[in-house]
């Protein structure tokens, strides 16, 4: 079911000092940027995705919690029916699905109270 990680996020209450923090850490600037609210970089040799956003389109539920970690994206074949086996598994509902930037993205939250999420391209 799962194909593997696509995205990892972190929100940010100073998108551009956590860009240019990032910038600096990793060593190469964001391949893409939506200037103010998102930056995502390619890490690694398998070019891995960080990205970072602004905590103001964080979901509402994340909005004032700062430092709650970041939210991982996972690649799926079919994201209704991903969705539906992490709910049956004991997630729940965080964000339901989605449609943002030719994507439908789905957040849950697992029993740990860990965000993550499932996309696929629509």
């Amino acid at each position: 079911m799962l194909q593997g990680m696509a995205t990892t996020t972190f929100y940010a209450d100073d998108i551009t000092a956590a860009k240019e923090w990032y910038t600096e850490f990793l060593g190469l600037a964001p391949y893409y940027e939506v200037d103010g609210a998102y930056y995502e970089f390619r890490v690694g040799p398998m070019q891995a995705e960080l990205g970072i956003i602004n905590r103001a389109y964080a979901p509402a539920g994340a909005r004032n919690a700062p430092g709650g970690g970041g939210v991982v994206f996972w690649a799926v074949d079919d994201l209704a029916a991903a969705f539906a086996r992490l709910l049956e598994l004991g997630a729940t509902e965080y964000e339901p699905i989605t449609e943002r930037a030719g994507r439908a993205l789905a957040l849950r939250r697992r029993r740990w109270s860990t965000p993550s999420a499932t996309s696929s391209a629509s």
